[in-house]
């Protein structure tokens, strides 16, 4: 897995994809490889594949955290707000404190005019807002 991080940091992204295939082809299960082939390719700008493999990588007994936070942002890009809303309430389940997922949830929540909820999920005991 170095070697294609090492591929992937360097920007050989077309590389990494063909490595991060073979190894999946041999190892379907391998949960960091799907998640990372998910990234290349969305990166690639193959976001279909890209988020499937995020997808699958999700649903696999061995998921890492941060995944679905990496579904959410891949949405956010789409403009696929409710998915991405939903993406990063499944992280918070496991991660209430994940920082990115409850940025990303708040602003997705702003977008499709939940402001309230949005202020509400965020909100930081004590702290005094204006309006």
């Amino acid at each position: 897995m170095q070697n294609v991080l090492t591929l992937v940091q360097r920007g050989r992204l077309t590389e990494a994809r063909k490595v991060l295939e073979k190894q999946l082809a041999r190892r379907p299960n391998d949960g960091p490889a799907r998640r990372l082939l998910g990234k290349v390719l969305f990166s690639l700008g193959d976001a279909d594949d890209g988020i499937a493999h995020i997808r699958r990588a999700l649903e696999l007994p061995s998921a890492e955290s941060g995944i679905a936070c990496d579904l959410g942002t891949m949405l956010l890009a789409r403009k696929a707000w409710d998915e991405a809303i939903t993406a990063f309430r499944r992280e918070l389940v496991g991660q209430p404190d994940h920082s990115d997922s409850l940025y990303n949830l708040a602003w997705s929540l702003r977008q499709v005019g939940c402001a309230n909820e949005a202020v509400a999920r965020v909100a930081v005991p004590g702290l005094k807002t204006t309006n």
